[in-house]
């Protein structure tokens, strides 16, 4: 009975989604890749999903085809935006409430917490100054010096 137990919650705390509170969202995105991978949803969040077209005047027959194919695509991006829904803080939430497609609400999210290419490449030069410009001063003891240089790698 113990050895259940032990299973159970070892399963439980292998499936816990990472909550995005609105800081370190580059952190968070990271954990949250190999969740959608690891359910073969990544490219339902990356690529989004359309309608299937047919391009033929008789599609009768295709039809079923279609229909099942936008069935699995729908059931992959519900399940995709559910993820992405639950985490996030209730502060975030608002920000991609009433959005039905895993896509924009992962968009919306890159864009409002990574930033734009012209941000994200500032904030790049900026940290390789910063990092070209450490040096131990005579005064700073060797934790002094760790702490700068772990607060400008992290």
């Amino acid at each position: 009975m113990a050895t259940t137990s032990s299973n159970t919650m070892f399963a439980t705390s292998s499936n816990q989604i990472p909550i995005f509170d609105g800081e370190l969202y580059e952190y968070w995105s990271a954990q949250m890749e190999p969740i959608f991978i690891s359910q073969d949803l990544w490219d339902i969040v990356q690529e989004g999903y359309e309608y299937p077209q047919d391009e033929d005047e008789d599609s009768k027959k295709r039809a079923g085809k279609q229909t099942k194919e936008y069935k699995e695509n729908a059931k992959q991006n519900a399940s995709a935006l559910r993820i992405i829904q639950r985490a996030v803080s209730k502060s975030i939430y608002p920000r991609i409430y009433g959005i039905k497609k895993a896509k924009e609400a992962w968009d919306v999210l890159r864009k409002q917490f990574q930033g734009s290419e012209k941000s994200i490449s500032i904030r790049r030069q900026s940290l390789w100054r910063q990092f070209d410009n450490l040096m131990m001063k005579e005064i700073d003891t060797i934790k002094d010096f760790h702490s700068r240089v772990a607060e400008t790698v992290n």
